[in-house]
């Protein structure tokens, strides 16, 4: 039986048909919450089901062909992580987490996957291990991201569930990876990051570069390719204070941000030493920018006379 011990007392262990009461009563009062994102739980409305299911699963773990681990807190199930499958002869897997409502936001669901990921790598010889993510989860994204899996593309209309054909992003991660720098905070939203965008303006503007520079990840790449190309926070924060001294502001016009990976378009117009239009785009990982490149035009126009007809709504 496989067991994987967590910190804070949590544990993974192999399901078994004897938890089938545990795991019922979980997922049961909240299935609204399962049912929204999981392509499993509306197939299991009895025990019987519950049992059928874990079954499944022990032959799958004998075989050594994939395994389902409950995730145990204080003794208490509270979620899991299933492994749907290893592959012997192309060394690859797909794994997916759940958790109960109740244990949201303690960083349980990262530690359980990531723990499982291990398992896989060193007890299992596995090559690549495939995490799938209903579009708009940005819980479970967020997981992926942090543990370094990387998004390769969106599978449209992959799984129904409640009734409608939902896409989901395909991340995966090699063994031969680096391993991740874990981020903290869950995927942006477009108003986020509008938000984000008005963070970065204020700052430039109070010249509060230092918590700018906070809203770029520690190895971020950050350039105009006909300019400048720095590397790291370090230099950047560097760059942002390497002004002169003269009143400064930046101010964002059109703004396009895709969910799904994460990357977003601006145009914006900056006054300062000189008036220059200009756009950016951006990469954000786990809530902060990873991928910064830009492209400035000097012009003393407005920013209505620059763009003429061009404007966009």
């Amino acid at each position: 039986m496989i067991e994987l011990a967590l910190d804070d007392g949590a544990c993974l262990r192999a399901l078994r048909r004897a938890d089938t009461p545990a795991m019922f009563a979980l997922l049961e009062p909240d299935r609204a919450h399962f049912d929204r994102w999981l392509r499993w739980t509306p197939a299991l409305r009895r025990e019987a089901d519950v049992a059928h299911f874990i079954g499944e699963f022990e032959t799958l773990e004998a075989r050594r062909e994939g395994f389902h681990l409950g995730l145990f807190v204080e003794g208490k199930l509270a979620g899991g992580v299933v492994c749907w499958t290893i592959h012997p002869r192309h060394r690859s897997s797909e794994i997916g987490c759940w958790l109960g409502p109740r244990q949201l936001g303690r960083g349980l669901a990262t530690r359980a996957a990531g723990a499982v990921v291990t398992h896989l790598f060193a007890d299992h010889d596995v090559h690549r291990i495939e995490m799938l993510c209903a579009l708009a989860n940005t819980r479970s994204r967020a997981v992926s991201e942090r543990l370094g899996f990387a998004l390769e593309s969106v599978r449209r209309g992959s799984h129904r569930i409640e009734g409608a054909f939902r896409d989901h992003a395909v991340y995966a991660r090699l063994a031969t990876d680096p391993p991740p720098r874990l981020r903290g905070g869950p995927l942006l939203t477009a108003p986020e990051f509008d938000a984000l965008l008005a963070r970065l303006a204020d700052g430039w503007t109070r010249r509060d570069y230092a918590a700018t520079a906070c809203e770029f990840a520690d190895d971020v790449r950050y350039a105009d390719p006909t300019r400048y190309a720095l590397d790291g926070q370090p230099a950047l924060l560097a760059f942002f204070e390497h002004d002169d001294d003269l009143p400064q502001r930046a101010t964002w016009h059109t703004s396009v941000f895709d969910t799904a990976r994460q990357v977003g378009a601006a145009e914006y117009t900056y006054e300062g030493t000189r008036r220059y239009h200009g756009t950016v785009l951006v990469r954000v990982v786990g809530g902060v920018i990873t991928h910064w490149r830009e492209y400035q035009h000097v012009d003393p126009r407005a920013w209505e006379e620059f763009v003429g007809g061009t404007r966009f709504p």
